[in-house]
């Protein structure tokens, strides 16, 4: 969700589902559209695709990342949970119970990350040491390499 952007969802459509991303500009675009200095084609392309994606989720409940979005930030906004009552049957965002489930899977989730990265860091400072000591005793002429090629 981190690296979600709306050109993604765009770029997605234009390529799986034209013909649908046709018919979101044609419900969008009015014969006044091109006057219309604040309703620009790409100021409304983002709510377009939201909705877009909201008439999707209603058909194909796991494809709801647009819903998930939205829940998150209503969550850390400090919505509350009778409005995410409201809203969650409007298909505008998930259930408060869904947000919880979001924030506990978040909690911890580099716990095994973290000693994990701090080994490869370990072991990678230990291969360039023992490089660097394998290229000195080349660059000295002293030390028989040759095991190295075979």
């Amino acid at each position: 969700m981190a690296k979600f952007t709306w050109e993604v969802v765009l770029d997605e459509l234009k390529i799986r589902k034209p013909i649908y991303l046709q018919f979101l500009e044609a419900a969008v675009a009015n014969p006044s559209q091109s006057r219309n200095v604040v309703k620009t084609k790409e100021a409304v392309t983002v709510p377009m695709i939201d909705a877009g994606c909201q008439l999707v989720s209603i058909f194909k409940e796991n494809m709801n990342a647009t819903r998930k979005l939205k829940s998150v930030i209503l969550k850390k906004g400090g919505l509350k949970k009778v409005a995410f009552t409201r809203l969650s049957p409007l298909y505008l965002c998930m259930g408060y119970r869904q947000n919880i489930l979001f924030e506990a899977a978040g909690k911890g989730y580099d716990t095994d990350l973290k000693p994990w990265k701090s080994q490869v860091e370990e072991d990678a400072e230990k291969e360039n040491s023992i490089l660097l000591r394998l290229h000195d005793a080349v660059a000295e002429g002293g030390a028989d390499v040759s095991w190295c090629n075979s």
